[in-house]
């Protein structure tokens, strides 16, 4: 006996297919917003890290600064004792 598929088993058909394509909609939607999120915290991190390493080198750079300023008014208070 031959059977032919009619009009419900069709319908069946492209509900079922319907539901696996949503199903797999929503599993790549999830996949995509885990890795977006763990791209976001990597992101984070690397933004923390160069402002870490950038206000290292500001304190460096202002200490420099500093120590520069600091020997500059000692040459000039020991030439101003030298020339009196």
């Amino acid at each position: 006996m031959l059977l032919i598929p009619g009009w419900n088993d069709w319908k069946k058909v492209g509900i079922n297919r319907a539901e696996r394509n949503q199903h797999r909609r929503e599993k790549i939607a999830r996949k995509k917003k885990i890795i977006k999120e763990a791209f976001q915290r990597e992101q984070e991190k690397l933004t923390k890290r160069v402002h870490a390493l950038d206000l290292r080198r500001v304190t460096e750079l202002l200490r420099r600064i500093d120590e520069e300023e600091a020997r500059i008014a000692e040459d000039r208070i020991f030439e101003e004792r030298w020339e009196l």
